[in-house]
């Protein structure tokens, strides 16, 4: 999981905090719970990770990160609606940040996401509950 987090976001998070590989890497190890992650795969292969949980009055989008070969597939846009479709099925809406300069803010806007704060580094991201439906996923999640 970490080569994906690395090969997607490393350089978002090298402008954003001026961060070496390794001093990521620690951060990573220390910070993502790899037992609450779910592994991403498409056609047997591996592709992402996803992280999210449900707390008091929202669920919390933790991690949403696909390999660069498999974004732009609609595999995260699946995975997004199946995570809102959860929080919806509970009447709760989703939460999570984006680090600033991580293009994925257009993506999480194209999804029905707002923009709720930010911090120095972050923008938090609010999609209010909606009365819809579930979407099914061109993948599947499994536990690491």
């Amino acid at each position: 999981m970490w080569q994906i987090q690395y090969e997607t976001l490393g350089r978002y998070v090298s402008e954003e905090y001026g961060t070496t590989a390794t001093q990521q890497r620690q951060v990573f190890d220390e910070r993502v719970d790899i037992e609450a992650c779910w592994i991403v795969a498409r056609a047997g292969r591996d592709c992402g990770f996803l992280s999210h949980e449900r707390r008091t009055d929202h669920l919390y989008l933790g991690n949403l990160v696909l390999g660069r070969d498999h974004q732009r597939r609609g595999i995260g846009s699946a995975i997004l609606r199946d995570v809102i479709a959860e929080a919806q099925s509970v009447d709760i809406p989703v939460r999570l940040q984006v680090l600033k300069g991580n293009p994925a803010r257009r993506f999480y806007e194209l999804h029905g996401f707002v923009l709720d704060g930010e911090t120095d580094h972050h923008f938090l991201m609010i999609r209010p509950h909606c009365h819809g439906h579930a979407y099914g996923t061109a993948c599947r999640m499994r536990p690491p």
